[in-house]
């Protein structure tokens, strides 16, 4: 016992000495050794993984972090009580910096004659590193798991939802082949069903298309600035056939006034989607309610609300999946592919927005989205700062519902990429960064930049405007432009 012990203690024995230095002389690991006395002598590389020393400490238990320390007793309890020789544990420890650090113990237990333990020695490894890269082997299996099933999915509905408006097709087209005697009232009818059916094919196709892209990584969104108001009138105008056919009237309460920044033709995709499907389950002669609210500094909320037949609890669960594309027929019986929310879902995830409803079966539904929104704002890029504050009162006088962003220089400007005003003024010439380089490092990603533009310049030949027009809508000015031709430049690209 003496001999063991003094591998954690001070020894004039140069064997003991030899073991001792060795023992220490792991960075990432320590040992411990515990005989019959209260608490166990630690090794001094104790320090190099939990930031203790062997006088700090008085037990291990003491740092296991607090949600595994229970385990970790019952674990060697059990241990103990069942005579057993040895075994190791995973847990999580509390360095003296609080970092948290998973370690694997492993011990080793020795028993007298009847059987009691006498001593342990145990060795404690560091293994957070280990442990991270397994948790991103996890993350990417389990992320490879859910695409394969998705994948599976894909193709079932493929499988399932074209085989349907195709056996129509192919249907009719027979008849209409096939069948001389047939009426001019039938015939249309017919050709009314095939062009039905060929319609839905076509959104599925594209659905589906656009779908692959954006999980895959391949579909880039084009950002650019709009007003959500615009959207909403947009897809109201091409849903009114629907909406008439069913006595329904669509109400819009849209604050004109609200920029959102993202890919147009997705989000017209979701919200002729959620109008339309607000259409497909609403009663006849009733109202479906679309309105825009500022949800946060940084995202606008789009709500579609109708009194319809709303959702079943069974039904929920259901929605938004890959896995289980939930599709009802609406109150006037009208189909649907049951893709339209689950590629909505995926569009507005893309946006770094969120999709939720609220539903009641037989009261109706209300889903929400939000959008990153824009600030009203214009910012302007000017070395010399009486230029600076003369043109931003000048501006602000005549364009007051926009916030006015001043910068001295483009590092200034670099610190409203966030904010993503509606307009940049700017000379091309700036110390230490031209025009294009700012614009360069402003943009976000991979996504088209959208921005407008005023670019102020001796020069504006035909290469030096290419690689502005990149980047957006572009004025060019002359560098002794008044500030009534900034304003006049600003008042075509808000207009």
């Amino acid at each position: 016992m003496k001999k063991e012990k003094d591998f954690f203690v001070k020894t004039e024995n140069p064997l003991e000495i030899s073991s001792q230095v060795f023992i220490n002389s792991f960075n990432d690991e320590f040992f411990w050794f515990k005989d019959n006395s209260d608490s166990p002598l630690f090794s001094e590389n104790i320090t190099e993984v939990t930031g203790y020393n062997s006088a700090e400490l008085k037990f291990l238990t003491d740092i296991i972090y607090k949600d595994d320390r229970v385990n970790y007793r019952r674990l060697l309890n059990d241990i103990i009580d069942n005579k057993k020789t040895a075994f190791e544990n995973e847990f999580r420890i509390t360095c003296k910096d609080d970092k948290i650090k998973w370690v694997k113990e492993s011990i080793k237990i020795f028993y007298d004659e009847k059987g009691i333990s006498k001593r342990m020695i145990g060795r404690v490894i560091d293994i957070s590193e280990m442990k991270e890269k397994t948790n991103k082997l996890q993350e990417i299996n389990n992320k490879l798991k859910k695409q394969n099933i998705d994948k599976d999915s894909f193709l079932n509905l493929l499988s399932h939802d074209l085989r349907s408006p195709f056996t129509s097709i192919l249907g009719f087209t027979e008849i209409l082949l096939r069948e001389s005697s047939l009426t001019e009232s039938e015939r249309n009818e017919y050709l009314n069903l095939i062009y039905s059916s060929s319609e839905k094919l076509l959104q599925l196709i594209n659905y589906l298309l656009d779908w692959s892209k954006l999980r895959s990584g391949k579909l880039v969104l084009d950002r650019q600035t709009i007003s959500l108001q615009s959207i909403i009138y947009g897809c109201v105008s091409s849903l009114t056939g629907a909406a008439v056919r069913k006595n329904i009237e669509i109400k819009v309460e849209a604050d004109k006034s609200l920029k959102v920044r993202g890919d147009e033709r997705l989000l017209n995709i979701v919200v002729t989607n959620l109008i339309s499907n607000a259409i497909k389950f609403s009663y006849r002669e009733s109202e479906v309610i679309v309105k825009t609210e500022k949800f946060n500094n940084d995202f606008a909320e789009l709500i579609v609300a109708d009194n319809g037949s709303g959702i079943s609890v069974s039904s929920k669960n259901k929605m938004f999946r890959m896995d289980n594309i939930f599709s009802a027929a609406g109150t006037s019986g009208e189909k649907g592919t049951g893709f339209g929310l689950t590629l909505s879902k995926e569009i507005i995830e893309k946006h770094k927005g969120e999709i939720w409803f609220y539903s009641e079966e037989n009261k109706g539904s209300e889903f929400h989205i939000t959008i990153p929104s824009v600030t009203n704002a214009i910012l302007i890029v000017e070395t010399d700062t009486d230029k600076l504050n003369l043109l931003s009162s000048s501006i602000g006088k005549y364009f007051s519902d926009y916030k006015i962003l001043k910068a001295a220089n483009a590092f200034d400007a670099l610190n409203y990429s966030d904010t993503m005003p509606s307009v940049i003024i700017m000379p091309d010439e700036l110390p230490l960064m031209n025009g294009i380089q700012l614009l360069k490092a402003m943009k976000k990603d991979t996504d088209n930049f959208g921005m407008k533009i005023i670019v102020i310049n001796e020069l504006s030949n035909e290469e030096f405007k290419k690689e502005y027009i990149k980047y957006g809508e572009v004025v060019f000015l002359e560098s002794k432009s008044t500030g009534e031709q900034v304003i006049d430049a600003l008042k075509k690209l808000l207009k």
